[in-house]
């Protein structure tokens, strides 16, 4: 850059306004198809990262719901399995069980 200006300073000191012009006009013919090349591209993404916090959101509050359900589907579980531990056992076997518990039904095959 100081190359071009030591080289051309007697053109840019003879003339400044138009040095001016032509740097004020590239500057902005610069911020203009920047802006516009990479405008839309911006845009783009940040409209596929709004999607994708509401799609975060939306699966936050579908975890939440889910683990509502299964801490209620937890206590009925539960539920089951003490009712399925309180019913009595049936053991077919010709030894005798291991463990039994008031009534419990100790079959012997013949």
């Amino acid at each position: 850059m100081s190359k071009f200006f030591a080289e051309n300073w007697s053109v840019i000191a003879s003339n400044p306004q138009v040095f001016f012009l032509f740097f004020i006009l590239t500057v902005a013919t610069t911020y203009i198809v920047t802006g516009h090349l990479l405008g839309s591209g911006l845009t783009a993404t940040k409209e596929r990262l709004e999607a994708a916090k509401d799609e975060i959101t939306k699966l936050e509050n579908d975890n939440d719901e889910l683990k509502s359900q299964l801490s209620i589907h937890d206590v009925d579980i539960n539920e089951l399995k003490n009712a399925f531990s309180a019913q009595p056992k049936i053991t077919v076997s010709k030894d005798e069980p291991k463990e039994s518990k008031d009534g419990d039904i100790w079959v012997v095959p013949e």
